[in-house]
């Protein structure tokens, strides 16, 4: 028997006081409701289930974000609602008010009710709002575009004046008495010397009541076909009756005449040596002397749509040779016709006319400038063809305006020469005497340009690009649906107004004014009935400011090969620039004491009325019904976000009571047994302890 170590009381102490507390944790879930107090009781669990617990309380805390975002469609969609109908009844107005038995007053009266209405749908716009956002005007104004999309390319007209190039030199000062250049005729040319092919030549003399009397020099014909009658081959001859007026002293073809007689009475009026009165001189050898292939395309781009006009030494008309054609991003060329004062309207293709050039036939000089183009730089041969080529280019065209200029001054006083020692330049000359040009012309009169045309180019037009310079960019409004930071909607807040609908000048009383001109067969005949009877007018010269398009870069190529075929194809287009500039004109002024005023196309101007443009209407409801059904689409949306949240919400908190809740069942008969233990320790100890008593009756 042992009183230093009682055992049997030591072990039920222990035992009982591990009863004991676990008498206090079953309490302890008893009375909370919680399996996990603190995290002794479940360290994994306390952890998955916080992170459960954070998850649950986002998700609530989104689901009332997304019913507010639900408000704020609801609230969008009944200001849109009532703004549609606003849009109907506008509609319906405008039809009202195209009914042809109203009058003016009653659209008038119509369009208050349309003005109201499209005010009335602003101010909704204007003040619409939600919790202090306004839902239309959400945003801030702002410059630059709205978007855009590809680019493609357009032909786009535009009308401009091409003016004369600079490498193209005009010697217009060689009117001035002895710095005419003495260019004697060649072989070839010689009947180029005759008048025309009768061999006679035409003047017109101011007789002393103000018209005309019509001669000629030379074989005696009979009267023209145009009226005029001969004067004889020279002064002895010329004893027609109906012109003794004008062979007195003083009179006009009397002074003429006798200033151009010999020592033998012949008439000296017009030589056969050309070495007289050389008004012009047109110089195309500054591009004979280029040796770059891309600046032979872009100065020969520069003379497309240039006119050479000079006036005929015996009336107002002018002969005329035009540089038509197109080329990288320039075409459809069309010159503005000044009639009746332009003879001739032939034109030089530059990109069509045929062009013979190292054994090779062309269609134009682009057509071989582009081919040389495309030779490697590293070719040799390339700046030797370049060179070549430039000389060919300039004497071809020297030749082919001397053709055409040559061709057509038949019936004038004006001629075109070419000078065997140079193939670059066209002589253009006139036959009028030397005192009459110094007495009654400029010298900028006697060559003038008329390069006003209307030409197609490539444009870039982007798809889908609007330039708004006042535009407005709203700032969305976010709907956080959950916990999660880009968890969540954006809605659109866009800007709306009567304006950006197209609708802020909406009118349906607006009246024109339409013109109805005279017909022009009867205009032109009555212009020509005051042509004929107006005196020969007089030439001014000023200044006005001319704008016309410059290629300041050729077009780039590139050389590719298809099937082992060798081709080129354009890589970049010419870039072309708007130049302007004070250039020097010449007009006609006209005594109009003898025919009256210049006579002008009658016209009548009747008021019509001009309905409505009812799809800018119909496109504002297209607009609000498709911005209604997006936040109608968005209302949608967020029901099913609000509907998915409560879902996952109610599944997370399942799964998270199952981890931290207590089963109070399980719990209670725990507790129980621990209880009875509790009662058997007590009891067990209680025991132990009286073996000690034993020990004490054994000493007494």
């Amino acid at each position: 028997m042992l009183i230093q170590h009682n055992m049997s009381a030591s072990n039920a102490g222990r035992m009982l006081g591990i009863t004991g507390r676990g008498i206090g944790s079953s309490a302890e879930k008893l009375t909370s409701g919680y399996k996990i107090n603190r995290a002794a009781d479940d360290a994994a669990g306390l952890s998955i289930s916080e992170k459960m617990r954070k998850k649950i309380r986002g998700l609530e805390k989104g689901m009332e974000n997304v019913q507010d975002g639900i408000s704020f469609c609801q609230v969008a969609d009944g200001a849109l609602n009532e703004v549609a109908d606003m849009l109907q009844r506008v509609r319906e107005l405008s039809i009202q008010a195209y009914n042809g038995t109203n009058s003016k007053n009653d659209r008038h009266i119509i369009q208050e009710e349309v003005g109201e209405c499209i005010d009335e749908l602003d101010r909704v716009f204007e003040t619409t709002k939600f919790n202090e956002i306004y839902i239309f005007r959400n945003g801030q104004r702002v410059q630059g575009d709205v978007y855009h999309t590809e680019a493609h390319m357009e032909k786009a007209i535009q009308s401009s004046v091409r003016d004369i190039p600079a490498w193209l030199k005009i010697n217009d000062v060689v009117v001035k008495p002895g710095t005419q250049p003495k260019i004697e005729p060649h072989p070839g040319y010689l009947s180029k010397l005759q008048q025309d092919t009768s061999q006679i030549m035409k003047h017109d003399f101011k007789l002393s009541n103000g018209s005309y009397a019509k001669v000629y020099y030379g074989n005696d014909q009979g009267t023209t076909a145009d009226g005029y009658q001969w004067a004889g081959d020279f002064i002895k001859n010329t004893g027609t009756a109906a012109y003794a007026e004008l062979m007195q002293p003083g009179k006009e073809l009397y002074d003429y005449i006798t200033k151009h007689l010999d020592s033998n009475g012949n008439y000296t009026g017009w030589t056969a040596t050309f070495s007289d009165n050389a008004t012009a001189k047109i110089d195309f050898s500054e591009y004979a002397g280029l040796k770059d292939a891309g600046e032979l395309y872009s100065r020969l781009s520069d003379l497309v749509g240039v006119e050479l006009a000079f006036p005929c030494g015996t009336c107002h008309n002018m002969e005329a040779v035009r540089f038509s054609g197109s080329f990288i991003g320039f075409d459809n060329l069309e010159f503005f016709d000044q009639a009746p004062y332009y003879v001739a309207k032939k034109e030089i293709n530059l990109s069509q006319k045929d062009f013979l050039w190292n054994g090779k036939k062309y269609a134009g000089y682009f057509d071989a400038i582009t081919d040389v183009m495309a030779m490697d730089d590293a070719d040799p041969d390339k700046a030797v063809r370049t060179t070549d080529l430039a000389k060919a280019v300039a004497a071809d065209l020297a030749q082919s305006t001397y053709n055409v200029l040559g061709g057509a001054m038949t019936t004038h006083y004006d001629r075109a020469l070419m000078d065997g020692t140079d193939p670059y330049s066209v002589y253009i000359y006139d036959y009028r005497d030397k005192d009459s040009i110094s007495a009654d012309s400029s010298v900028e009169a006697l060559i003038r340009t008329s390069g006003s045309v209307s030409y197609a180019y490539e444009a870039e037009v982007l798809d889908g690009y609007y330039t708004h310079y006042d535009r407005w960019e709203g700032n969305p409004v976010w709907i956080q649906a959950s916990d999660e930071v880009g968890d969540g909607i954006s809605i659109r807040s866009g800007y709306l107004s009567a304006d950006w609908l197209k609708l802020g000048d909406y009118r349906v009383d607006t009246y024109i004014s339409e013109i109805e001109m005279e017909d022009d067969d009867s205009y032109q005949k009555r212009l020509a009935a005051w042509m004929a009877a107006v005196p020969e007018p007089k030439v001014e010269v000023y200044t006005a400011s001319a704008t016309y398009s410059k290629i300041i870069k050729p077009a780039q190529f590139d050389v590719v090969y298809e099937n082992g075929e060798k081709k080129t194809v354009m890589t970049a287009p010419a870039v072309m620039q708007s130049v302007t500039e004070d250039r020097e004109f010449c007009r006609y002024i006209y005594d109009e004491s003898a025919a009256g005023p210049r006579p002008v196309r009658n016209c009548t101007v009747h008021e019509k009325y001009e309905p409505s443009e009812l799809s800018l209407v119909d496109d504002a409801i297209a607009a609000v019904s498709s911005m209604r059904s997006y936040y109608g689409a968005i209302q949608n949306r967020l029901e099913h976000t609000y509907n998915n949240n409560y879902n996952a919400d109610e599944n997370l908190t399942y799964a998270e009571s199952r981890i931290r809740d207590t089963d109070m069942a399980d719990e209670m008969v725990r507790n129980s047994l621990l209880n009875i233990l509790q009662q058997a320790g007590l009891s067990m100890l209680s025991q132990a302890n009286q073996m000690n008593q034993g020990v004490h009756m054994l000493l007494s």
